[in-house]
This record gives C-alpha cells, sequence and structure tokens, in this order.
C-alpha cells in the first residue's frame, strides 16, 4: 500500500518561498549583471533559478512510502530506498527533526541492519504502523 508523506504547515511557510526567492533572486541577478555574464555565471544562474526550484518542487510532491510483499520502498525526491522486512529490527512513534526522508515532524523511527536508521512520515501513521507490524511480527 502506497502511503504519501504528511506536510507540516510551518515546513511549507519555509519551502514555498526559498524556491520563490531562488526563483527571483537569479531573475534579479541576471538583469544587474547582463552585460558581464559568462558561461559559468550564466550556468550557475540557470541551475539556481530553473534547476534546483524544480528539483525542490519534484522532491516535495515525490515524497512516499509504499508497503511490499516483503519491503518497504522509501521515496525521496530522486532517492530511493529499499528495506527488507526481515532487516528492521524495530519502529517507533517520534517527533525528532532530524534530516529525513520526511516532511513533517510526526514521524516513525525504522531501524533496520546493524545501524541503519530512516524517518518517514506517512498521513496517517498509526494505519502504517499497524500495517508495518503485520509484516514485521519479527520486531520488538
Amino acid at each position: 500500500m502506497k502511503y504519501i508523506s504528511k506536510k507540516d504547515t510551518w515546513l511549507s511557510l519555509i519551502w514555498w518561498p526559498s524556491i520563490a526567492l531562488l526563483i527571483f533572486g537569479a531573475g534579479v541577478g541576471t538583469l544587474f549583471s547582463a552585460e558581464e555574464i559568462n558561461l559559468f555565471l550564466g550556468t550557475f544562474i540557470v541551475f539556481v533559478s530553473v534547476i534546483l526550484p524544480l528539483l525542490l518542487i519534484w522532491w516535495w510532491f515525490s515524497v512516499y512510502y509504499v508497503l511490499q510483499e516483503d519491503e518497504i520502498i522509501v521515496r525521496n525526491g530522486p532517492i530511493v530506498k529499499k528495506i527488507p522486512y526481515e532487516t528492521i529490527t524495530g519502529f517507533r512513534k517520534t517527533e525528532n527533526l532530524y534530516t529525513s526522508a520526511s516532511l513533517s515532524k510526526d514521524r516513525i523511527e525504522i531501524k533496520y541492519d546493524n545501524h541503519g536508521i530512516v524517518y518517514i512520515s506517512p498521513i496517517n501513521r498509526d494505519e502504517f504502523i499497524s500495517e508495518l507490524q503485520e509484516k514485521c511480527p519479527h520486531t520488538k
């Protein structure tokens, strides 16, 4: 089953204005230095004003988690992590703000392998945990 990431309002208030500033700032920089733009600067401006905002928008809309038959797929923009259920050693609710595949402070910490940890934030956290418990009866 596919679970979309919960998105906190406070993060939206940082994320979207940042994208707007990237686009606006690079555009204004182009206007003031139009006569002096070389290849490196032009490439940098295109990256900052077009590619980086598109990447951030893609990231915002493509964070999700899939509970498959034998593994969890954690999709975080261009990053995809597959965690087999048999490697999961534990999971719990948490509200930390560590960097993760999560757009909310309402997270689930999943421990796997010996030292692997991933933080996720499905919209329906309790439903996700219930389904994960069914697929991982060996966890504590």
